[in-house]
């Protein structure tokens, strides 16, 4: 008898284009990148680059999302760093990012008020942070790595960029 997966679609779909997924993120996130500096040099004009690059990144994230992270000879037991957990701190991550990415549209937009997207992922990446540091130190193995972190911080400290102009703290 055939075994049958219940994968979804979206699955389905990430797992076959994952390295397609992999190299639009490699274009995305420049884009995003040039669109903030664009837009922090106040060049007329250009607020397309940083919607572009923002909708590229959200999408590219929700995408990242489906991912199943594969953890092989994981020696050591407990919650933290079941398989499991794991995933879900991956799936909750890409998600959080997916949000601050369509939140840091909020820069071109002046009219609309992105207050709940700005609080909703910037809570979500640090308790991801605070989470997967504790397994990190817990565990002490690389399930964690530079990358995961690359995403997260520098996309934190957009986020208290964001919250700042919206609340004046500094």
């Amino acid at each position: 008898m055939d075994e049958q997966t219940s994968k979804s679609t979206i699955s389905n779909f990430v797992a076959k284009n994952s390295e397609l997924i992999k190299k639009a993120e490699k274009i995305v996130i420049p884009v995003l990148l040039l669109g903030l500096l664009l837009h922090f040099l106040k060049i007329k004009n250009t607020e397309f680059i940083l919607i572009l690059g923002c909708s590229g990144a959200a999408i590219t994230y929700f995408l990242f999302a489906f991912f199943v992270v594969e953890i092989e000879n994981l020696g050591t037991t407990g919650i933290l760093n079941s398989i499991g957990f794991i995933n879900f701190i991956y799936k909750l991550t890409f998600f959080g990012l997916s949000i601050a990415a369509l939140s840091i549209i909020s820069l071109s937009f002046v009219a609309f008020n992105f207050t709940e997207l700005i609080i909703i992922s910037g809570l979500t990446l640090t308790m991801v942070l605070i989470l997967s540091a504790i397994t990190k130190v817990n565990d002490r193995s690389i399930i964690y790595n530079t990358i995961y972190y690359l995403r997260i911080i520098p996309t934190l400290l957009i986020l208290l960029y964001l919250a700042n102009i919206k609340y004046h703290w500094f």
